[in-house]
């Protein structure tokens, strides 16, 4: 599953970022440079190992989202509270 998100990501991420860089706003510029680190991360073949011990605790960082999910204020993340509680969680997916 994850190596045809990666295929596709190779296919659609340049004309996607290309569209954000003319047409998006700052925000949207900022979540793309995110996601494009995080999707790298994923898709690339040295960080196997990474990947498999994110892979086999997805559930629980599902979980700790989902608890986390009242920290988001309209559309923008309250980076500082998300933080936080991140560092009062980074133990339950140990």
């Amino acid at each position: 599953m994850l190596d045809k998100y990666c295929s596709s990501y190779k296919t659609i991420m340049p004309c996607f970022a290309g569209h954000i860089s003319q047409c998006g706003s700052t925000e949207q510029k900022e979540f793309l440079r995110q996601m494009v680190n995080a999707i790298q991360f994923l898709c690339d073949p040295y960080s196997f190992n990474e990947r498999l011990q994110l892979l086999s605790n997805r559930k629980c960082i599902g979980k700790v989202l989902e608890d986390n999910n009242q920290i988001i204020n309209g559309n923008k993340l309250n980076t500082k509270d998300c933080f936080n509680e991140y560092n009062n969680n980074i133990n339950r997916c140990l």
